[in-house]
């Protein structure tokens, strides 16, 4: 889990939080606060913050599911506002990984970049009409997805 982290620890780090996208029920830029009561009683307040990046810490957690997947969110917050959603694919193997990844290319199409190795899968989305970036991350059979938002001024590649 630290290693899947670090992987994207200096992308996450250098980049700024613009307010003109959204995850789910959340928009980029909220407090914790507002993330647990925008969440309809699924998300809760962690009772110990957990550092996820130097820049940012999982101050909010909560499950998250679609028709086929189920998911541990994690909320990172920098400073006090909301700058991106991590989930943690639960019964996590490379097969769904797999399946993930194809879900995911499905939704966001061809990924703008990829990177495969013995230990590590890495795929990166970029969807302009919600204004987001989208990772995944997979790490042996452990399979991640973040999501935050476009950097205000990137135009892309």
């Amino acid at each position: 889990m630290r290693s899947l982290q670090s992987v994207l620890a200096a992308v996450l780090v250098a980049l700024p939080v613009a307010a003109h996208a959204d995850w789910q029920w959340t928009s980029w830029g909220m407090s914790p606060a507002d993330v647990v009561s925008a969440s309809g009683g699924t998300a809760e307040m962690r009772s110990v913050p957990e550092k996820s990046t130097e820049a940012c810490s999982v101050l909010v957690v909560a499950p998250y599911a679609t028709e086929r997947f189920a998911f541990s969110a994690a909320f990172c917050f920098a400073g006090d506002q909301l700058s991106h959603v991590s989930l943690d694919l639960e019964d996590s193997t490379r097969l769904r990984a797999a399946d993930l990844i194809g879900a995911l290319s499905s939704e966001y199409g061809e990924p703008e970049s990829e990177h495969n190795s013995s230990i590590q899968v890495l795929r990166r989305w970029r969807d302009e009409s919600r204004g987001n970036l989208i990772a995944f991350v997979g790490i042996g059979e452990h399979a991640s997805v973040r999501y935050w938002p476009i950097p205000a001024g990137d135009s892309g590649l």
